[in-house]
């Protein structure tokens, strides 16, 4: 991958949702319920990873965005990875964007990530720094992380200030890396035994 940035939109409809209703990202792959089997399926590459169902209820991930006076302007639960819900909050002064949750790991093996950004920030999954940009130049940053099929904490954190361009892709392998979203990412309780 190049170093061009692309921020992914996310519709209005996505930021939030009732109990019980799920959607999904116009640029993620599709998911279905299968109440017989009470499992959610994911088409991930030629593989279809089974989800559990007791992970469902806790789709999205804790999103809260701080402003430069460090007072909460936004917070929610959001379906996918980026910063449009954020951008009328971002002014010429540095603001902090935390999304803190789970990441759900559907196999055993390399995990890659990729960031692509002008900010700073930070990424850490299973509690280990996986990505880290310390400045502000437009850059790509990639790294990956061994991980036992299971549930792991994830923590992204990012210093925004306008004009702020941000992508967070994944993947199982560094050459074919997708937006990070659902069913990937969780929130609420520690869905871990």
């Amino acid at each position: 991958m190049g170093s061009v940035l692309r921020q992914v939109p996310t519709p209005k409809a996505l930021l939030t949702r009732p109990p019980g209703v799920l959607t999904r990202s116009p640029v993620s792959k599709p998911f279905i319920l299968s109440k017989s089997k009470k499992v959610f399926h994911a088409k991930h590459g030629n593989k279809k990873p089974v989800i559990p169902a007791e992970l469902a209820s806790l789709a999205g991930l804790s999103l809260i965005y701080t402003d430069a006076a460090d007072k909460v302007v936004f917070s929610g639960i959001v379906q996918n990875i980026n910063i449009d819900p954020l951008e009328r909050f971002m002014g010429a002064e540095t603001g902090k964007a935390v999304w803190k949750g789970f990441f759900y790991a559907p196999y055993d093996g390399a995990y890659f990530f990729s960031m692509q950004t002008n900010q700073e920030g930070k990424l850490m999954v299973k509690d280990t720094l996986v990505l880290s940009k310390q400045d502000r130049g437009a850059e790509e940053k990639t790294g990956f992380l061994k991980l036992k099929k299971g549930v792991y904490s994830f923590l992204l954190e990012m210093k925004l200030q306008s004009p702020a361009l941000f992508s967070l892709l994944w993947g199982r392998q560094a050459t074919q890396l997708e937006e990070l979203t659902l069913p990937y990412i969780l929130h609420g309780k520690d869905p871990r035994p």
